[in-house]
């Protein structure tokens, strides 16, 4: 995993538990083995948010090298991010189960949970274990899996879903670009 901060830091962490922060001058090391960042982290306001496999699945609130608190959830962990800055949204991808998890990103600086909405197979979304997410100019959320694609929009609040398996596509992804199109 590899994000900038709001101090253009670049943060790189790693599933074998590494952890560097580095600005122009100098790095700065954590090193945990049992500490396995997932590739989804982000950076909102002024903390860098990373999600690790820790005792369960953690997304952990980081300031500097420091974690500032975490949530543990027993049953999801994250796989890819996408961060809407603009309508200030975060839809992320939930390894094990068909969909992505919206979170709205002023909820993550108050006390508490965060709030988070499940758009799931009952949105149209067929794809499990979402690895890539971006979205176009029309704000449709596009994700994909080696299995498949699918267009989430906010406005219908239904997704579509292309599958390699039924024939509706020829493959998946591992990436997602968009273009002026």
């Amino acid at each position: 995993e590899i994000n900038q901060d709001y101090k253009n830091r670049i943060w790189v962490a790693s599933y074998s538990g590494g952890l560097s922060i580095i600005d122009s001058q100098n790095v700065k090391s954590l090193f945990d083995r049992e500490m396995k960042f997932m590739p989804a982290g982000f950076s909102y306001e002024n903390k860098m948010y990373l999600f690790t496999e820790k005792k369960g699945f953690r997304f952990a609130e980081f300031e500097d090298i420091r974690i500032k608190r975490s949530f543990i959830y027993d049953s999801i962990y994250i796989y890819s991010s996408f961060i809407d800055y603009t309508r200030k949204i975060a839809y992320l991808g939930i390894g094990g189960w068909r969909g992505l998890l919206k979170v709205e990103l002023p909820t993550l600086q108050k006390k508490g949970l965060p709030v988070w909405k499940f758009i799931d197979s009952t949105h149209g979304i067929r794809l499990k274990s979402i690895v890539c997410i971006t979205q176009d100019q029309k704000n449709r959320v596009w994700m994909g899996n080696t299995k498949g694609i699918a267009v989430y929009s906010e406005n219908t609040n239904k997704a579509v879903t292309w599958l390699i398996e039924k024939g509706q596509i020829k493959s998946g992804a591992w990436a997602l670009l968009t273009d002026d199109w």
